[in-house]
């Protein structure tokens, strides 16, 4: 009786252990308000990135535009071109995407040439 109650009580601590660890990785993710998933090192091709990204990024109001850059390091980014950089649009696009810093471009409208 003794060992199956230590059994259940295990148990009932594995669950809340996992519940607590998926609740608090979702108000994280809730509390960035970012379309990425965060990773330390870029797991994947900076193109695949763009490719995947590419339609939420560019349905941001005022995004013209995405291609792959380098940051001021010289290392590999993504680079978002805004007609224009204000605050509303900073808090709308994300610093890291699948591990690669996003830097956003001033731009302005960017128009076909004739």
């Amino acid at each position: 009786m003794k060992t199956m109650l230590q059994g259940n009580v295990a148990a009932i601590a594995v669950i809340l252990c996992v519940t607590t660890i998926a609740i608090q990785t979702g108000c994280e993710q809730s509390a960035k308000n970012e379309v990425q998933i965060e990773t330390a090192q870029p797991m994947k091709d900076i193109n695949e990135v763009i490719k995947v990204y590419a339609d939420s990024l560019m349905a941001i109001p005022g995004v013209v535009g995405l291609y792959h850059g380098l940051d001021d390091d010289g290392k590999s980014c993504l680079k978002v071109m805004v007609k224009e950089k204000t605050p509303e649009i900073s808090k709308r696009i994300p610093t890291r995407i699948e591990g690669f810093p996003v830097v956003i471009d001033e731009t302005g409208e960017i128009k076909p040439m004739k």
